[in-house]
């Protein structure tokens, strides 16, 4: 197995390509820290990783609210010392308008989630990663980020943040 005696943190983890991607994990060995607003779906991921002969943790967490971000953090690191993997996936669209029909506070709740609460999970990661002289951090961002798009600013601008910062990461 590929990724025996490895942790992995995924966000976005209850369904869709977060999901598939915490079930990859764990058929390849790993553990896995699930990250998701819905309790219901990511105890259901929990339950078919723990069949495959893998630990599993589930933590619902919103990842625009900073505390529940933190305690994401200090949980899987409880858990597991260090996270050998983080997969920042979960995101949110925001509304479907023209921007001049955007609410501020619709775009403060879409760069929250897609691009403060990655960061803030990251950061909060990386120490023992860096202490263990390993680690991989995988970002999902999108086509959308490279190009704008009519009715979707908030988002296109989300992920643009995302793929820049997550160079700048690279580069530190």
């Amino acid at each position: 197995m590929l990724l025996e005696g490895k942790s992995a943190l995924v966000t976005g983890a209850g369904r869709g390509i977060g999901r598939a991607i915490a079930l990859e994990f764990a058929r390849a060995g790993a553990d896995v820290v699930l990250a998701a607003r819905s309790k219901d779906q990511l105890d259901e991921v929990a339950a078919r990783i723990e069949e495959l002969g893998r630990r599993a943790l589930a933590v619902p967490t919103d990842l625009g609210d900073r505390d529940q971000v933190a305690a994401l953090a200090d949980k899987a690191l409880a858990k597991f010392d260090v996270i050998d993997i983080a997969v920042s996936n979960a995101a949110i669209s925001g509304p479907f308008a023209p921007m001049q029909q955007t609410s501020f506070e619709d775009w403060k709740s879409v760069q929250s989630v897609n691009v403060d609460g990655p960061l803030s999970l990251l950061l909060a990661l990386a120490p023992a990663m860096i202490g263990k002289g390993s680690g991989s951090i995988i970002v999902i961002a999108s086509i959308r980020g490279l190009r704008g798009v009519p009715l979707g600013g908030a988002y296109a601008a989300s992920k643009a943040a995302l793929i820049s910062l997550t160079k700048s990461l690279a580069c530190e």
